[in-house]
């Protein structure tokens, strides 16, 4: 028996039912393939946000319980999230304000069936524990942990994933949410997962956030641009130019730094690409002039647009920390003419920020 397995085991009396807070996710699916093996009846709850990919999603879902011998339970909360997360724009508000909105809602089933407690499988809450006993069984392991302990079941097929916390689509779309944006970043999610497999290689984050561009005056910008210019010029740029695009990523006063948009091209006019070497040097010389940008995107393609994608393309490890992935030229391109097919002309950033000092979702 694992150590995750027995400390499960620890939080549960015998041949008691359980309900689980089930999103199709690695942490969800685990605890209750973990539960179902040491014997216990499992009532996978999983909450009709509004906010997950496409509808398909809820489909896996319900395949995936069905294998762990689970009980799948569906409960709609699409409107009392939209009416909650109105005029929402803080990162850390949306993800508290679903998280207990999906606490509430597991809690009902399980409050009917006469239990008080409910199992929450991902590694963290920030949702109220007012109405509902939250069982944490994972708290404190880190992602890696639970991706070996799923490996130990031949109905998982971990891939190292990060899937999209509760707080969905919410985050990746930037300020107040509404079902227009909604429908942007979830067209732009099924268009990228195109994408996932680059060169037999598969990319662990790759996912896109609706920015609006609302650029305002900096006194740093012409700083910025006299550290990382004749970084540019090293690879062939002749114009780089920098902006602003918010007083910070979330809206607020501070919280997660500025977003800065860098655009480098050469004498013809084509953007320079990413590459580590060039984001390295680019992200060092900004944070030691700067260091409240949070934020640092490259633009990848150029439509004048009032709205953008930003494709955050990262590898981690254990969420703690995490670097950008660099897609091949070729694929970054390609990528950025399906979306701009797909969603009409937008422009498009990569977003070369590490974390930290930014996060893996653009909060």
């Amino acid at each position: 028996m694992s150590n995750g397995e027995d400390r499960l085991r620890g939080l549960l009396e015998k041949e008691r039912e359980i309900f689980v807070a089930f999103s199709g996710g690695l942490a969800s699916t685990l605890l209750i393939f973990m539960a179902s093996r040491a014997g216990h009846e499992v009532r996978a709850v999983y909450v009709d946000t509004g906010l997950m990919r496409k509808a398909e999603e809820k489909d896996v879902a319900r395949e995936v319980a069905e294998k762990a011998k689970a009980e799948f339970i569906v409960a709609d909360a699409r409107e009392t999230i939209k009416k909650k997360l109105k005029d929402r724009v803080l990162a850390k508000h949306k993800v508290s304000i679903v998280e207990s909105v999906i606490s509430s809602e597991v809690g009902k089933v399980a409050k009917q069936a006469g239990h008080h407690e409910i199992f929450w499988a991902g590694h963290s809450y920030s949702g109220s524990t007012k109405e509902t006993n939250v069982v944490r069984p994972f708290l404190g392991m880190n992602y890696m942990n639970m991706y070996r302990m799923a490996k130990s079941f031949d109905e998982i097929s971990p891939d190292g994933r990060y899937h999209v916390p509760s707080a969905g689509l919410s985050l990746r779309s930037h300020g107040i949410v509404d079902e227009e944006k909604l429908d942007v970043v979830r067209e732009a999610t099924a268009e990228m997962d195109e994408y996932s497999s680059i060169d037999q290689r598969y990319v662990p984050v790759l996912f896109p956030v609706l920015l609006d561009q609302e650029f305002r005056q900096d006194r740093m910008v012409p700083t910025y641009e006299e550290a990382v210019t004749p970084i540019f010029s090293l690879y062939g740029a002749s114009f780089v130019a920098m902006s602003v695009l918010s007083k910070s990523v979330d809206g607020s006063d501070g919280n997660y730094g500025k977003v800065l948009a860098i655009e480098a091209s050469d004498e013809e006019g084509n953007l320079i690409l990413p590459n580590k070497r060039l984001s390295m040097a680019v992200r060092e010389k900004v944070l030691a002039a700067d260091p409240s940008v949070g934020r640092i995107l490259l633009k990848v393609k150029k439509a004048d647009s009032k709205k953008a994608i930003v494709i955050r393309a990262m590898q981690t490890y254990d969420l703690i920390a995490a670097e950008p992935y660099y897609l091949p030229p070729q694929a970054l391109s390609a990528m950025c003419e399906s979306l701009n097919k797909k969603l009409g002309q937008l422009d498009v950033y990569f977003d070369i920020t590490p974390k930290p000092p930014g996060t893996i979702e653009f909060e």
